[in-house]
């Protein structure tokens, strides 16, 4: 009876051994995968910043060019020279360097 009891308890040890062994095997496993999902996650993010960036680069440029109409155009007015475009063109001017002056205001 001694020998039956001493081997169940062996193999209850080793059954808990097992248990915390496959615990931390799925647990580094799950951290593994998580990492490389997220990689790819990271990195399409970036991408998609990326273009964004240059787009907002791009929008500011255009922002800035017709800020620079804006002021020839209030000169244009100020002055009542009416330029090669004449004044219809000093006002649509004005009209996108105000629209850029709203959406960029720290330009």
């Amino acid at each position: 009876m001694r020998g039956l009891a001493a081997a169940d308890m062996t193999w209850t040890r080793l059954t808990f051994v097992f248990g915390s062994v496959e615990a931390i095997a799925f647990a580094a496993a799950g951290a593994l995968f998580g990492v490389s999902v997220q990689r790819e996650g990271v990195k399409k993010v970036e991408e998609r910043a990326d273009a964004n960036a240059h787009e907002a680069a791009c929008s500011r440029a255009l922002a800035a060019v017709n800020l620079a109409d804006k002021a020839a155009a209030d000169q244009d007015l100020a002055n009542q020279s009416f330029g090669s475009g004449g004044l219809p063109d000093a006002a649509l001017r004005r009209r996108h360097g105000e629209v850029a002056r709203h959406l960029f205001p720290d330009l």
